[in-house]
């Protein structure tokens, strides 16, 4: 008796769709054999993200690079790299500059305390009371009135701030006794709201504003300050760099500076308006240009 096969009949094969591994598996499975390429891949991203204003097109480059491993397809590391920089450079570089704001700010906003001290450190001893607020969403409690830039949505909620102050007074002096005066400090979207609250706080005790790189390029800003007059002492400083900001919108932060500084000084309820050039971009010495901004209006 014999073994025989015909040639003639179809034979199982090999399913279609044969059965796929679960992602953990296949992760695994990918990262083994592909190691030496992420680790190039990662290399390459790291030297093409070190001017920093590269980190979007880097980012879209090894996006692009990681779908084509999870695809399976040939890779050629530095040249699909460059060539994938390249084409989406445009788009992923004006996404990338928002990305890196956004992680700025986020970075700003947690070292708030750590920033307070500072400050206090700054301010020479006097008989006053240096108080800010808790929690703050900086988009949305102090912005006017809801407006966009550069994909940031404003949400206009500094009219609930607003509202808050007196009760927030009431709480400090209950612990630290009346307040002969009254003074409103702030830095970046924190020194725009310092001067809208300065036009509409109904509080007879207020004597004035520090506006410390003051988000002035706010849409629609001046056509309200032109409304609604400032008044006391009024400080604004401002960064000889921020006018270089990549949103067309942020750039204009020197000219509507200026306009507040000449609408402030025709003000006849402003009693003083002094203006500081600083050095350096929006982020340059933070604590010490607010602590001018308090010495300014308290002297």
């Amino acid at each position: 008796m014999g073994l025989f096969y015909n040639n003639n009949e179809a034979g199982s094969g090999v399913a279609k769709r044969g059965r796929q591994k679960k992602p953990f598996f296949r992760f695994w499975e990918m990262f083994a054999n592909k190691f030496w390429t992420f680790f190039k891949i990662n290399l390459i991203y790291v030297l093409f993200c070190l001017p920093i204003v590269t980190f979007g097109p880097a980012t879209a480059a090894m996006t692009a690079l990681m779908r084509n491993i999870y695809l399976e397809k040939p890779q050629f590391v530095f040249h699909d790299f460059w060539q994938a920089f390249k084409k989406n450079f445009k788009q992923s570089f004006v996404i990338g500059l928002m990305d890196i704001w956004f992680i700025v700010m986020a970075v700003f906003s947690g070292f708030d305390e750590q920033l307070f001290r500072e400050v206090c450190g700054l301010v020479p001893d006097c008989r006053c009371v240096l108080a800010e607020f808790g929690e703050i969403d900086w988009d949305r409690d102090y912005s006017p009135w809801e407006a966009s830039s550069g994909g940031r949505r404003f949400s206009g909620g500094a009219e609930r701030l607003l509202a808050f102050l007196p009760d927030f007074t009431a709480e400090l002096e209950k612990r630290f006794g009346r307040f002969g005066s009254v003074y409103l400090c702030g830095y970046s979207l924190g020194g725009l709201f310092a001067l809208y609250a300065d036009a509409l706080w109904d509080e007879p005790r207020l004597c004035g504003a520090a506006s410390c790189s003051g988000s002035t390029w706010f849409p629609g800003w001046l056509e309200f300050q032109r409304l609604h007059p400032l008044r006391g002492r009024i400080f604004l400083s401002l960064g000889g760099k921020e006018k270089n900001s990549p949103d067309p919108l942020m750039a204009q932060v020197e000219q509507t500076t200026m306009e507040v500084k000449r609408l402030a000084e025709r003000s006849p309820e402003v009693t003083q308006t002094v203006f500081v050039h600083e050095s350096g971009g929006h982020f340059s010495k933070v604590p010490q240009r607010i602590a001018r901004g308090i010495n300014g209006i308290i002297k």
